[in-house]
């Protein structure tokens, strides 16, 4: 990514950003699946302003969160994890919502032994907050 399709648009693929929605279809299905959890992060960026850095925090969260999984969950439980989804960010603060959801703890299996990944997400997630 360029400096200026970061920060005017300019030569973003747009008609390739739908295509790659359109092929993530899989990715909804797992949103809808699985009960959620909301991750809140604060981030130490102005507030007050236009959210100038929006677009890398968003895809560096992205990327943490997915490496994140990667190095925590074996391979059949990560093909299973759905990735991090956007919630919202509020003008004028720097906490960040993301909504988070397990296969651990699907809404339509209550199978205790399906709960492995969303315990070693999260104790990944404790480890690094530290």
């Amino acid at each position: 990514m360029s400096v200026y399709e970061y920060w005017i648009g300019k030569g973003v693929d747009v008609a390739q950003a739908w295509l790659d929605y359109e092929a993530g279809e899989g990715y909804e299905h797992k949103f809808y699946d699985r009960t959620c959890h909301l991750l809140e992060i604060e981030f130490d960026v102005p507030v007050g302003h236009p959210i100038f850095p929006f677009e890398a925090i968003f895809k560096t969260t992205k990327r943490y969160f997915h490496d994140l999984k990667e190095a925590c969950l074996p391979p059949s439980e990560y093909d299973r994890a759905a990735p991090l989804y956007f919630y919202g960010v509020q003008r004028g603060s720097a906490i960040w919502q993301w909504l988070v959801r397990c296969p651990g703890h699907n809404i339509t299996a209550a199978d205790p032994s399906d709960n492995y990944e969303t315990e070693t997400v999260c104790a990944g997630l404790d480890r690094r907050s530290t």
